[in-house]
């Protein structure tokens, strides 16, 4: 029997990848929970290992994929983590996604993740009895989203103010009010883009 080795540079990645990401997600998920973080000793080994494994199964094209995906994929959570005051736990968690599913299955799932991420907010929201503020939440991501738009304008990126410093650091681990593990997101979005790409094949024909 042939084992499976397709190049990770291939727009639909093969099932041992998603198996590794989600028994990776999975972890992510139960640290979130538990100790509100993803820990460096999860992430950091899966950023090195795709940052190995893209050479060594696709070549200087495989490596190239593999960076574009980490791009692709990390680039929103590090916005978030500069200007929002999102976890440094998640944008790593999505490099090492991108890096291992490379360029094209990074987009179905960053898009998968991110609607996930908002559907699980939406219904946190709604359990927490503020269904209210939803139109509040909204629109106040917009505006935050400006401010951020004009740091970049200005050539100001790493500037925050001392609220969304605050909201970065978990100070003692203790939950903030509101505060909505997004690991699960990661692995519910991993698990949608999975079953995206097996269905309805890749983006490009």
């Amino acid at each position: 029997m042939d084992l499976d080795v397709t190049p990770i540079a291939s727009a639909v990645p093969p099932v041992w990848i998603w198996g590794l990401l989600c028994l990776a997600g999975i972890v992510a998920s139960i640290t979130d929970i538990r100790e509100t973080r993803i820990p460096n000793w999860l992430t950091f080994p899966l950023i090195l290992s795709g940052l190995i494994q893209a050479p060594v199964f696709g070549g200087w094209v495989g490596t190239g994929d593999a960076l574009l995906g980490m791009l692709v994929a990390s680039g929103l959570f590090i916005w978030a983590y500069l200007f929002h005051g999102g976890g440094a736990g998640d944008a790593k968690m999505m490099m090492g996604v991108g890096l291992w599913l490379g360029f094209e299955a990074s987009i179905v799932v960053t898009v998968a993740v991110t609607v996930v991420g908002f559907v699980f907010a939406m219904i946190g929201v709604v359990v927490r009895g503020d269904i209210r503020d939803v139109p509040v939440v909204i629109i106040t991501g917009w505006i935050r989203t400006g401010q951020a738009v004009r740091r970049l304008i200005t050539g100001k990126l790493v500037e925050r103010t001392e609220e969304e410093i605050e909201a970065a650091s978990i100070k003692g681990r203790r939950r903030p009010k509101g505060w909505i593990p997004f690991a699960p997101a990661i692995l519910g979005g991993t698990l949608v883009g999975w079953w995206y790409l097996v269905n309805h094949g890749p983006l490009s024909p």
